[in-house]
């Protein structure tokens, strides 16, 4: 059983015979189909795709004093795709819980359960009301740490903490101290930002699996950062042999185009997105 992960961005542009084409410089994306030949034809006109008949998505952007950024999908057929979604843009919101601080030593532990694995990142900050407002604070200041954009504030008391941004904390305090509203965060969907975590964490599919290492040489993102996007997603099932491979394929379209971009995953598809 295998993985993988493939990022298109499409940045802008008009729709034009049924799908995106336009200049590379900014992003061309394209749907092809195989034909008996064995040749890959671009599609020009949304339609269903056709049983047994091979697909594949492509994108390629020019890379100023470089060559140029191409990537595409495994071809597929329709039995093959299992499911289809589309996000729409959001800006996201942080989470946040509220605690009324008491006791003789009181302290809040922040515990980050983003990502629900068993090793939690956590902190505690003990003292007074404004010395652990103080203190969240100080932490969340430190950039490049898992509680960076971290935050909190003081009324007497009741100190309300602000999660960063696409993050979910667990807030626990000292027996004394009250525990009282949590608002959950809402994730962001089709920002810069995000896009540009997607992209990066597909990175490892194309090659390059030392993201930090000092002679790593990382493609130029595709995201621009003018721009935000609706995000759609097509899970495939292949099985190749006794294997089952599944591959993710995750489209980000210019929100100023999800309307027309929609209908035409849908007559592809066959499926009804919100």
């Amino acid at each position: 059983m295998s993985f993988t992960k493939t990022v298109f961005v499409v940045r802008q542009g008009d729709v034009l015979a049924g799908f995106y084409n336009v200049a590379k410089d900014d992003g061309r994306f394209w749907f092809q189909k195989e034909l008996a030949s064995g040749v890959l034809q671009t599609v020009t006109t949304a339609a269903a795709l056709v049983a047994d008949t091979k697909y594949q998505f492509a994108t390629v952007h020019a890379v100023a004093g470089g060559p140029d950024i191409t990537k595409y999908s495994p071809l597929f057929t329709k039995s093959q795709v299992k499911k289809v979604t589309a996000k729409a843009y959001a800006a996201g919101t942080a989470g946040t819980a509220v605690v009324t601080i008491a006791g003789t030593a009181p302290y809040i532990k922040l515990i980050d359960i983003t990502d629900g694995r068993e090793k939690f990142a956590m902190v505690t900050i003990e003292g007074t009301a404004a010395q652990i407002e103080a203190g969240i604070d100080a932490i969340g200041a430190k950039v490049g740490t898992q509680f960076y954009g971290v935050s909190a504030s003081n009324a007497s008391g009741v100190i309300t903490v602000t999660f960063p941004l696409n993050r979910l904390l667990k807030v626990v305090a000292n027996d004394e101290s009250n525990l009282g509203a949590v608002t959950a965060p809402v994730y962001s969907v089709g920002t810069a930002a995000a896009v540009l975590a997607d992209e990066k964490s597909a990175l490892p599919f194309l090659g390059v699996t030392n993201i930090a290492g000092p002679n790593t040489k990382i493609p130029p993102y595709t995201v621009n950062p003018a721009h935000t996007y609706t995000k759609y997603t097509v899970m495939l099932e292949q099985e190749v042999g006794s294997q089952l491979h599944t591959h993710e394929l995750v489209i980000y379209s210019n929100t100023n185009e999800a309307a027309a971009f929609d209908t035409i995953m849908e007559t592809i598809f066959g499926v009804t997105l919100p």
